[in-house]
């Protein structure tokens, strides 16, 4: 009696342990690896960029550089799950930035950019938001939107409808418009 009583516990606990284990599977499947590829230093050779999710960390997200010999050239932790990377030539000198888009469970989307150069990686901008955040890199004038709560003075307010902070690139760093 006392042997069957075990093995009912046993067989419960490593059920238990494996709807557990399909979970936290499941969860890193849902946001599965991405990989990018660029001359981020400007040298003629493609560095791999890999995005993936830290297992066992919380919503974090590990961005890995590589290059094409294997070597590890460096990397960089976002907060957040993983939305969007976007390879951008601030400068248009050759040498790259990577942005990093990512969303925290309190409804935040956040974006960190990081540039490589001198295989060194250096943050030259980070934002986050409750309101959202838009990008145009792609035009002369590189901007950053950066939505905040709409202020009322007088009359409804219309606290959906965000107000925009909005940062340009200067040819050196992020200033507010």
């Amino acid at each position: 009696m006392i042997k069957r009583g075990l093995l009912t516990l046993f067989l419960f606990l490593t059920v238990l342990f494996m709807q557990g284990a399909e979970a936290k599977n499941k969860a890193a499947s849902d946001n599965p690896p991405k990989v990018y590829k660029s001359d981020l230093d400007n040298d003629a050779k493609i560095e791999i960029i890999s995005v993936n999710p830290i297992s066992g960390a919380g919503k974090e997200t590990r961005v890995t550089v590589t290059r094409r010999d294997h070597s590890d050239a460096g990397g960089f932790t976002v907060l957040g799950l993983f939305k969007k990377l976007e390879i951008i030539d601030l400068n248009e000198d050759g040498y790259k930035q990577i942005a990093v888009y990512s969303r925290s469970d309190d409804g935040f989307t956040n974006l960190v950019i990081y540039s490589f150069k001198n295989n060194e990686f250096s943050r030259v901008f980070s934002v986050g938001s409750k309101y959202g955040i838009d990008t145009d890199f792609h035009s002369s004038l590189s901007r950053i939107m950066v939505g905040k709560q709409r202020r009322v003075t007088d009359g409804p307010s219309y606290t959906d409808i965000p107000e925009w902070d909005v940062w340009v690139w200067s040819g050196e760093k992020f200033i507010r418009e």
